[in-house]
């Protein structure tokens, strides 16, 4: 896993919520037989089950829910239960298959969001980084571009195609900050990475979880 794109995210930040991956087996996921031998199946099963990755913000849909609706296996749900995410049947045999959006609504249709899984699972765990999944992070709105003192303590993260609309940057292994609109997000893996990037960004207000 980390010689792909998301396998080199995850070693680079989140390397204590995943076990080694192994093949998906039809026992594994009862409901949705169509995972098994699938790369999908197989990130999925890697994801450390009380990691607050699966289910901090967003949410990781486990075996007890996961299965295919109308030719989509829909595997991850958004926080408010607004959205939902989800790889064709038809695609779950490709090597990098595209990850689909639908509404909550009726009736359910299906949209390309993300060219790759490897693009939507880079953008999920991030962004539940930047949402409680690290201890530290907050919120910040922006009236201009970000600063060139913040941007010279940063490195762009490419994540793939995706219509996610943030673009994700980084500070070693312990910062993480997005930008969507004029809004600031940001995540810290400790304090000495918290303190030192309020310093650079003394506007960010941090957020606790309740």
């Amino acid at each position: 896993m980390a010689q792909t794109p998301f396998g080199q995210i995850a070693a680079r930040f989140f390397k204590e919520h995943f076990r080694p991956p192994t093949p998906c087996l039809p026992a594994d996921y009862p409901k949705c037989p169509e995972l098994a031998g699938t790369r999908l199946g197989e990130l999925l099963k890697s994801f450390r089950p009380d990691s607050p990755l699966v289910d901090g913000h967003n949410r990781l849909l486990g075996p007890d829910r996961l299965e295919a609706e109308g030719g989509v296996v829909v595997f991850a749900e958004e926080n408010q239960n607004v959205s939902y995410w989800g790889v064709a049947v038809a695609d779950l045999a490709a090597a990098v298959p595209p990850v689909l959006r639908s509404e909550n609504v009726a009736p359910v249709t299906w949209q390309r969001e993300f060219d790759s899984l490897d693009a939507f699972l880079s953008v999920f765990c991030l962004w539940q980084a930047l949402n409680g999944a690290w201890p530290r992070h907050g919120l910040a709105t922006r009236k201009a571009a970000m600063s060139k003192k913040l941007q010279s303590h940063l490195e762009p993260i490419d994540v793939g195609a995706n219509g996610s609309g943030l673009s994700f940057f980084a500070r070693g292994t312990d910062l993480i900050v997005a930008t969507a609109g004029k809004e600031l997000f940001a995540a810290a893996n400790g304090d000495a990475a918290w303190n030192a990037f309020l310093a650079v960004s003394p506007a960010m207000r941090e957020l606790h979880d309740e």
